[in-house]
């Protein structure tokens, strides 16, 4: 969809938006819709890799603690509560600048960082879930636990967790748009948040370097967002009725 190559250089630098540059040009004459193209491409592909580690994670721990309760419970919550209340942004702010800057190894920190939201919603899910006479008579005709855990709990547990999930995504997306902005980005990829970091020192004579990457992240984190609100009406039908029943009546 990108009319040029996000690093191609050129003689126009600074050009307005336009007929022939629909957002105009940067300092070096780059195009700037090519560039935002290429840069939500690369912060939905953070999102999402991030989110899916995170659910993985979570969903693993958070299914383990609330299936077998007691000890292992006991022992994953409180390192999942280790994991809430350290600042996710400046650990990974901290990680990333140590141990490199490639746009897969801030995915897979952001994923580590997220999983633990995910893994309480699970774990509060098979708690409530383990109980239920399906899984009884499960264990009644003999299920073993990965039988048990795979086909009975999980299918019912799994929705919340999706919504989390969901969720996850505008949160990766924001936290890497943050590092981009401190200088904390692949060199060799385009993000939005490195667009911004580009554009400071434009502010004044070039107000389309900063004004429409900002308003991308904004739409996109806010899609992502109503998605995940979507995804929730759906996956909870009491919900859906409640939300929509008024404008019914």
């Amino acid at each position: 969809m990108a009319p040029h190559n996000p690093f191609d250089t050129s003689a126009t630098s600074f050009v307005p938006p336009g007929s022939k540059y629909v957002l105009g040009t940067d300092d070096l004459g780059r195009d700037l819709l090519s560039q935002l193209l290429y840069g939500v491409r690369t912060s939905t592909l953070v999102g999402g890799l991030a989110a899916f580690i995170g659910a993985i994670l979570g969903i693993v721990i958070g299914a383990l603690a609330g299936y077998y309760g007691s000890v292992v419970d006991d022992a994953l919550s409180r390192i999942t509560e280790v994991f809430l209340i350290i600042p996710g942004f400046f650990l990974a702010l901290l990680i990333i600048s140590f141990y490199g800057r490639s746009i897969w190894y801030v995915a897979i920190v952001l994923g580590i960082l997220s999983w633990p939201q995910v893994a309480r919603i699970t774990r509060a899910e098979f708690l409530r879930v383990r109980e239920s006479s399906f899984v009884e008579s499960a264990r009644a005709i003999g299920a073993s636990n990965r039988q048990i855990v795979f086909k009975e709990i999980l299918p019912n547990a799994i929705s919340p967790a999706l919504v989390a999930v969901m969720l996850q995504i505008p949160r990766a997306i924001i936290l890497e748009a943050g590092l981009s902005y401190l200088g904390l980005w692949d060199p060799s990829t385009v993000s939005l948040g490195y667009l911004l970091y580009s554009s400071r020192a434009f502010y004044y004579n070039a107000w389309w370097l900063a004004i429409f990457p900002a308003m991308a992240l904004f739409v996109v984190t806010l899609a992502f967002n109503l998605l995940g609100d979507r995804v929730n009406e759906e996956l909870n039908p009491k919900l859906r009725n409640l939300v929509f029943s008024p404008l019914r009546s």
